[in-house]
């Protein structure tokens, strides 16, 4: 999870470059789809991990 977030930061970021550039739409929206990506996966696997701690717990 650890590295999911980090590359979402790291898309963020930049995007940031790219924010002002008239002719970036394309690479923008490249980013942005790879953001909400990561997102969704790091929303996945912390919902993993909630059911995993669940089942520990009543071990």
């Amino acid at each position: 999870m650890h590295q999911v977030r980090e590359e979402i930061a790291l898309l963020q970021n930049n995007l940031e470059f790219f924010r002002h550039s008239k002719n970036a739409d394309k690479l923008r929206e490249d980013v942005n789809k790879k953001i909400a990506d990561a997102e969704q996966s790091l929303h996945e696997m912390k919902a993993q991990l909630k059911v995993l701690n669940q089942a520990a717990d009543t071990l």
